[in-house]
């Protein structure tokens, strides 16, 4: 929808800087139970941290517009700040948009190529939890590539084509400890901070 005057139906393309279409209607009022309970889950989840809040929602409205966010989100915290309820949250928003990804895409080149074609089309992409008990640290390269949406090799399994795929959105982690990068020197890491931002979050 476009408003101006008014509200008229306009076209997805990108003369009308209209890219993703959100699967929820726009009329109607929300009912105050709806309300109360979206009220209940901020109070009691980590959104004492109005910054944090609103930095979320802009980095959520440049993926929405097709604009992609060079910036991971990392958000980490105790259990049971309500990170998780976040981020379903976040998946009920964007629907089919939105995508929950397997940790070991940064571990391992292997599992980006198998993993990364059924992430196309989406706009926001999610990761849960750092990948325990592996030896492995993470992937530099692969980490800075898809953040900044260059073009990364993908295929699916016991497929003969590789397709170059760009990832444009928001890429966001929330974890209760911190990755490891593998190789990362005093020179490498001025790369790394700025590709990321970091949130941390206290229980109440």
């Amino acid at each position: 929808m476009c408003i101006r005057d008014s509200v008229r139906k306009v076209q997805k393309s990108p003369a009308n800087n209209c890219y993703c279409l959100l699967p929820h209607t726009l009329l109607g009022t929300v009912s105050k139970a709806v309300s109360d309970n979206m009220a209940s889950f901020y109070s009691q989840s980590f959104w004492g941290n109005v910054a944090a809040l609103r930095v979320q929602n802009a980095m959520l409205l440049l993926a929405i517009a097709g604009r992609n966010v060079d910036r991971a989100w990392w958000s980490v915290g105790p259990g049971g700040v309500g990170q998780s309820l976040n981020s379903h949250h976040i998946a009920e928003i964007m629907k089919q948009y939105h995508c929950f990804l397997d940790m070991n895409i940064y571990y391992d080149d292997t599992e980006m190529r198998k993993q990364g074609e059924n992430m196309t089309g989406k706009t926001v992409f999610t990761g849960q939890e750092n990948v325990q008990g592996s030896a492995k640290a993470m992937r530099e390269d692969l980490y800075k590539k898809m953040l900044s949406a260059d073009p990364v090799a993908v295929r699916l399994p016991y497929a003969i084509l590789t397709k170059l795929i760009e990832f444009i959105g928001w890429k966001r982690f929330e974890m209760n400890s911190l990755m490891r990068f593998a190789g990362v020197s005093e020179g490498s890491f001025d790369s790394i901070i700025r590709r990321s931002c970091f949130v941390e979050f206290k229980a109440r």
